[in-house]
């Protein structure tokens, strides 16, 4: 019900309100296999802070290329890429700073304060970063990975294949979180036996699968 009412309110003159992804989300988005399908699939634009292509960089040692594939994402115009200002600095500073349990690594903090200066969206799959959102911004909507991938699938474009395979991917690849209101979605769009195989999804979810 959530996800109809954002897709609603989305469709009725809101467009130019970007939603702000966090590195996780652009981590499911590029083990989907096509990005560049998914994000202009999506009515509003798709924008990252600077602190997320750092973040993403530190991959490399590990053999990561999803740097690389959100440079180009952003060098082709389909995801842009944003800075913080003044305002945005000072709320970022108070993201990071106090106890482990209260705070949020650079690229979540950069994510939130961006969005709670510019009256953006942020998308962000953490639950810990989610509940601090909730708790200190209640004027935010946040939003998760399988949003996008809900939202790009209401485009004729994408067909419901295509969808299904970029969401196992991202399952799989990507190791997506899925939010319990999503996981009814989740599963009849890609079918109970490729959920089973999905270890992201909770042992319970799978468990399910199996039985039915």
């Amino acid at each position: 019900m959530e996800v109809m009412r954002m897709m609603h309110r989305l469709s009725s003159g809101d467009h130019h309100i970007p939603l702000v992804a966090d590195a996780s989300v652009i981590i499911n988005l590029v083990a989907s296999g096509m990005p560049e399908k998914i994000i202009p699939a999506l009515s509003n634009p798709v924008v990252v802070v600077e602190e997320i292509l750092v973040e993403l960089e530190r991959g490399r040692r590990t053999g990561c290329r999803d740097a690389d594939v959100l440079r180009g994402l952003i060098d082709g115009g389909v995801v842009s890429c944003v800075s913080l200002g003044e305002n945005e600095w000072e709320t970022f500073e108070e993201l990071i700073c106090g106890h482990a349990s209260t705070t949020l690594d650079d690229g979540e903090a950069a994510t939130l304060a961006y969005c709670v200066e510019r009256s953006s969206i942020p998308v962000i799959d953490e639950r810990k970063a989610n509940s601090i959102c909730r708790k200190r911004y209640s004027s935010l909507s946040p939003k998760a990975s399988v949003d996008l991938f809900r939202m790009a699938g209401s485009n004729e474009e994408i067909g419901n294949d295509a969808l299904s395979d970029a969401v196992y991917q991202a399952l799989k690849i990507g190791r997506m979180r899925v939010m319990d209101h999503h996981i009814d979605w989740v599963v009849d769009l890609i079918g109970r036996e490729r959920a089973v195989t999905c270890r992201s999804l909770s042992k319970k979810v799978r468990t399910m699968c199996r039985q039915t």
